[in-house]
């Protein structure tokens, strides 16, 4: 369908107050209509609200930014908005958006022109675009935290908890694991369900274009609606710095499986949402001062009563329920890295009982191996971290019980890494990776106190 339709239009969002639901319309030249719809839990949305232009502000938002699990049908180059204004900021960011955070969509679809796709074009009764927004602490931070079902939600939530703040759990799509870990941790989970066009799936099953998109900037984009319908000042996030490193380069298009949730869109995001939809809400992660590696490390050291509920295994979350399944597939790029994590810290059969396999005995993975340790063709493109981080957690497996680990698949491409990497010094990159980034956009009130809180643990 690429180039069979010349514009991608956003028709209209509607909110029903009463019913709590959000629908977002849009079409395909005049052809293909679309209409997206989101569920809210009863009351949600209240009859006499005390802010509806912001509401409004952060439905059109979230109508721009949802638009990307359409366009990619036809990935048309003009974007006809007819549903709000387009400022200079949303213009720059939408076009980032859907060039960078789709890129991955470009890649597997060899869209070479994709500098040429998705123009936006800024209103003609579009303000001026303002400088940055200066913000004041919050005194009483009203805490949002969007839960995911794996380790690193689960991290941020006991470091909140130890530093004495309160705080709500969220999710757009509260499958098993979410509600598991909300119920654990005690926590009100305000769910959110999503319906996707039928039409859509049908497309895709036809000639439509395919591919990742940026979920994590649709999940952002209704926590910030969210924290507008319900007063919540701060929304916090679970993504660590390794989430900002590129899986390749590709016809200058640097492609990241994860770029929402990357240091990149949280900096632009956070900006946009001071600017466009109410100043005093802060968007930052949490975790981002932190590698994967050192988060698994804080994971196992005090979250023992998550290790038989978390699962971040994509089959978890799949569209289709038939297809959905619980726990770990052990077969997955996100599976054997949250393995490897683990293992650095826990005894390798204890991780193989929770996961119901061991993904290091499994020659079918060999492959997938060598990927995740940066000597195969790329990073795999899933929700994985960097290669050293997974090198560094097989030297620690190997280094504590090698003798189970001889003559395995894993050894054998782990001496490959070794070959491929004769530098490689175990005791400093564990270091390295153990280091608290300055790099992040914590506020003071709650860096300083969860800092405080892990340098007693």
């Amino acid at each position: 369908m690429k180039d069979q339709f010349q514009t991608f239009v956003f028709e209209k969002y509607e909110l029903d107050r009463k019913n709590n639901q959000v629908s977002l319309y849009y079409a395909l030249d005049d052809a293909e209509h679309f209409c997206e719809k989101f569920y809210f839990p009863d009351g949600f949305f209240a009859e006499n609200p005390q802010d509806e232009k912001a509401t409004n502000k952060a439905l059109f938002l979230l109508h721009l930014i949802a638009g990307v699990s359409y366009w990619k049908t036809a990935a048309p180059k003009k974007m006809i908005v007819n549903s709000g204004i387009v400022t200079h900021d949303l213009q720059r960011f939408c076009e980032l958006l859907y060039k960078q955070g789709m890129s991955e969509f470009h890649y597997k679809n060899r869209i070479e022109d994709w500098a040429e796709r998705a123009k936006f074009t800024i209103s003609e009764n579009s303000p001026i675009s303002d400088e940055p927004i200066d913000m004041q602490e919050s005194q009483n931070p009203k805490i949002l935290l969007p839960l995911g079902g794996g380790k690193d939600s689960i991290v941020s939530a006991l470091l909140l908890k130890k530093a004495g703040f309160d705080f709500t759990t969220f999710a757009a799509k509260p499958e098993k694991p979410i509600i598991d870990t909300s119920a654990v941790l005690q926590k009100e989970l305000l769910g959110i369900r999503r319906e996707i066009d039928p039409k859509l799936l049908e497309l895709n099953q036809k000639d439509g274009l395919n591919g990742h998109v940026p979920i994590s900037a649709i999940i952002s984009a209704l926590a910030v609606l969210t924290a507008v319908e319900k007063n919540y000042t701060h929304i916090i996030f679970s993504n660590e710095r390794t989430a900002s490193t590129n899986n390749l380069v590709w016809k200058d298009l640097p492609i990241n499986h994860q770029w929402s949730k990357s240091f990149e869109f949280e900096k632009i995001f956070a900006d946009l949402v001071r600017k466009e939809v109410r100043p005093d809400i802060f968007y930052f992660s949490l975790l981002r001062p932190f590698s994967e590696y050192h988060i698994s490390k804080i994971f196992v050291e005090n979250a023992q009563d998550f290790w038989r509920i978390f699962a971040s295994c994509n089959n978890n979350f799949k569209l289709d329920p038939a297809k959905r399944s619980t726990g770990w597939c052990g077969k997955c790029a996100k599976c054997a890295f949250v393995f490897a994590m683990l293992s650095a810290w826990i005894e390798i059969p204890k991780v193989a009982e929770l996961f119901g396999s061991n993904p290091f005995l499994d020659d079918n993975l060999s492959q997938l191996w060598r990927e995740l340790l940066g000597i195969g063709d790329h990073k795999p493109f899933d929700c994985v971290g960097e290669p050293i981080e997974v090198a560094c957690a097989i030297g620690n497996a190997t280094e504590r019980e090698g003798e189970s680990l001889n003559e395995t698949a894993i050894t054998a491409i782990f001496e490959e890494f070794l070959m491929a990497n004769p530098n490689f010094d175990l005791k400093q990159t564990q270091k390295e990776l153990l280091t608290i980034s300055n790099e992040h956009l914590i506020p003071q009130e709650i860096s300083n106190c969860i800092l405080s809180e892990l340098q007693k643990s």
